[in-house]
């Protein structure tokens, strides 16, 4: 029942690590989605999402780091699922590839429902803690990223009362990028990505399949940065409540430009708009979300 709607780390500017970064910001996010906290306590149904939602959400962008021989350590800001997780780690130069990173996440701020299928009556809503551990190879102009995350959802009444859908879960997902520089400042990097979800409840667990594009574009004091991708998701086993065993595929495409330099030297503007669409056999969980923000701060 974990789900993943937006991508929205990726519209950030890549940075080196030792560019130390810190701003905030806010967004607008437009949505339809039976799962998400952000839309109607109240369902009518168990099919297609019936009303729409629209929501501020504040964003954050940092990253600190400090550089000691060989190695590099930070603390950063990630983006998923619309919500903030914090990563922590190190990259060392040299280690059996050019660069090999090491990093620890966590995520204290998502909440999901207690039991999203109640219909007719007000759901509740309730945590689920993320934590993440991650392997990183940079070698040439290819990078490998390993990492899995445990879900821990707090007070699950839905797996309480149908034990296929548990979701506490241990996902673990490999990906592989490739970039082309094409020419001065102008990138492309297309990448795949596998990934295994094994939940406590089976009719939870699922094979995830990903490919994606994303270019960057610098000139002067201008980062313009975009991306498209798709996802596949196949569940093992059929819910027990709306009696399919889901099927589901997933588009995102997503755009951000930043501004350096601003009045001041150091200070920035980043200004980004993401939309991610979900396409299930399971009509609950068809889902939809765009997103518009703006985020402001200092580097150095």
């Amino acid at each position: 029942m974990c789900k993943r709607s937006l991508l929205f780390a990726l519209m950030l500017p890549t940075i080196s690590l030792a560019e130390n970064r810190i701003g905030v910001g806010g967004g607008i996010i437009w949505g339809e989605d039976n799962t998400s906290t952000r839309g109607n306590s109240i369902i009518k149904s168990l099919g297609k999402p019936e009303d729409s939602f629209l929501r501020f959400i504040p964003l954050a962008d940092i990253n600190l780091s400090y550089m000691s021989g060989q190695n590099t350590y930070f603390l950063r800001t990630s983006l998923e699922a619309q919500v903030p997780g914090i990563q922590a780690g190190f990259r060392r130069r040299g280690l059996f590839f050019e660069a090999t990173e090491l990093y620890i996440g966590y995520n204290p701020f998502k909440r999901v429902w207690k039991d999203p299928y109640l219909t007719n009556i007000q759901r509740e809503k309730t945590y689920q803690r993320d934590y993440e551990v991650g392997l990183r190879f940079f070698q040439g102009r290819s990078n490998l990223t390993i990492r899995s995350l445990y879900s821990d959802v707090k007070d699950d009444k839905l797996g309480e009362r149908e034990k296929d859908l548990r979701r506490d879960r241990v996902l673990a997902e490999i990906g592989y990028a490739y970039r082309y520089s094409l020419s001065t400042g102008f990138s492309l990097e297309p990448s795949l990505n596998l990934k295994y979800s094994k939940a406590k409840g089976k009719a939870n667990s699922y094979v995830g399949y990903g490919m994606g594009l994303s270019g960057i574009y610098r000139k002067d004091n201008y980062l313009l940065r975009a991306g498209l991708g798709v996802d596949l998701e196949v569940y093992q086993k059929q819910d027990p409540i709306l009696l399919k065993r889901r099927r589901e595929i997933g588009y995102y495409g997503f755009a951000s430009l930043t501004r350096d330099n601003i009045f001041y030297r150091g200070l920035y503007i980043t200004s980004l708009i993401g939309y991610r669409q979900v396409d299930s056999n399971a009509d609950f969980y068809d889902r939809k979300a765009l997103l518009l923000g703006v985020i402001a701060g200092y580097k150095w």
